[in-house]
């Protein structure tokens, strides 16, 4: 398959300490010396089985030698490169997606990423469809955040069928890393959670004593019998919540993506059955202190940690009163947005509905549940390392570069990487 332009190296010329290429798109890179030795991919330095360097790379990387020759390619599919103690050859493809100054603007793809709100048609695929349509799913699942996947058997088996799609599933701090999700006997409910009673279920994130919470959360409907009415759970796209703070309400989204605050969780039981001397193992005593929004470099929403019955108050003797009284009433705005209605995607989880959604992005809750209604769902979390190492594996095998040439990219250059052949 040809490459586009944009990978193909048209000419390069190269000095002591540099390398300088001109792209087939009209774009300039230019790499260090020092930073080609210690990028070296060939057998002498990387094991190309294991895709490991091996200890001979240390020495070889110190050696501060001039470059004194460099050959580009018929094709300028690739680039050789000579030192008087090594000759070795770079993947034209993979120096470009390297570059992350101004010649990644022209091969870093658009964001797909879909803001929404309670109007919003969230995607939806059939159990049947779990693998051939595995790669459209995932990538719903990042753009909205949330998908759903109906007709899933409503067993612990049906459920990580689907999640083991993407990895494994996170460990809990509980006997099992599958949880149920029902209506609590009170005495459970006032020791473990009384939030998971019959009441109205304010919109949260799991996780939020996590740092960084777990990635992606499901429910899988598995009891369900309504008799007198439906018990409505809903999704808020904490994205767009905050996308519509920062611009109506500045001064609230900078005081809580800035000011750190506490959120603890201390737990000596759990809901499941075990003895004395098991529970034990599972006692959980956490203490993070994080703003409730995190941005990443740029300024955009990394992920939103939002738990209201989890606040532990701040390191108070780092700011004034006016600061800690701002970044309250905040909060207090953050919680009304969320459960504005405006914004809720409505779902019933019948038996066989399974919804997968990223807890870094969403915030999710319920109304409330009437008295003769009986319902059961599964859950599991799975963490950030999982579902970023698919989306890793997933661009690295559209690129179709060899591994020695995907070892320790960026998510960025992978992504740029997946869209280079015509």
């Amino acid at each position: 398959m040809p490459l586009k332009p944009a990978f193909v190296a048209k000419s390069i010329s190269f000095g002591h300490n540099f390398l300088r290429v001109l792209w087939g798109d009209g774009a300039r890179s230019l790499y260090p010396a020092s930073w080609l030795r210690v990028s070296v991919r060939d057998s002498a330095y990387f094991e190309p089985n294991s895709l490991l360097y091996r200890p001979e790379h240390i020495e070889f990387a110190a050696k501060q030698l001039p470059l004194v020759d460099a050959k580009l390619r018929d094709d300028g599919g690739a680039v050789q490169l000579s030192w008087n103690d090594h000759a070795t050859e770079y993947d034209a493809s993979w120096l470009r997606a390297q570059d992350g100054g101004e010649a990644s603007v022209a091969v870093k793809p658009p964001s797909e990423r879909v803001l929404w709100d309670g109007s919003a048609r969230i995607p939806t695929f059939n159990y049947a469809e779990r693998e051939t349509r595995k790669l459209e799913w995932m990538t719903a699942l990042k753009n909205y955040g949330l998908v759903y996947i109906e007709d899933t058997p409503t067993t612990r088996e049906g459920l990580l069928d689907v999640l083991h799609l993407i990895g494994v599933v996170k460990q809990r701090y509980h006997p099992d890393d599958v949880y149920v999700v029902e209506s609590l006997r009170k005495e459970i409910r006032a020791k473990v959670d009384f939030s998971y009673g019959g009441d109205y279920l304010n919109p949260h994130t799991d996780t939020s004593t996590y740092l960084p919470p777990t990635r992606l959360d499901c429910f899988l409907g598995q009891i369900y019998d309504a008799p007198v009415r439906d018990t409505t759970n809903f999704f808020v796209d904490g994205y767009r919540v905050m996308a519509d703070m920062r611009r109506e309400h500045p001064g609230a989204f900078d005081v809580l993506t800035s000011v750190p605050a506490r959120g603890g969780r201390r737990r000596l039981t759990v809901e499941e059955d075990c003895t004395p001397e098991e529970l034990k193992r599972y006692h959980w005593d956490t203490l993070i202190e994080s703003p409730y929004v995190v941005l990443n470099d740029d300024g955009s929403v990394k992920w939103v940690q939002f738990a209201w019955t989890k606040r532990a108050g701040f390191s108070f003797w780092k700011y004034d009163d006016e600061t800690l009284a701002r970044h309250n009433v905040a909060y207090e705005l953050l919680h009304r947005m969320m459960r504005d209605e405006r914004y809720h995607a409505r779902v019933v989880f019948r038996p066989g509905v399974l919804a997968i959604f990223d807890n870094w992005r969403l915030t999710h809750g319920r109304h409330g549940v009437h008295p003769t209604t009986r319902r059961r769902m599964l859950g599991a979390f799975m963490s950030e390392d999982i579902w970023r190492s698919r989306w890793r594996l997933i661009h690295a095998e559209q690129s179709g570069l060899e591994g020695k040439w995907l070892y320790g990219c960026t998510d960025e250059a992978l992504e740029i990487l997946a869209g280079r052949n015509e």
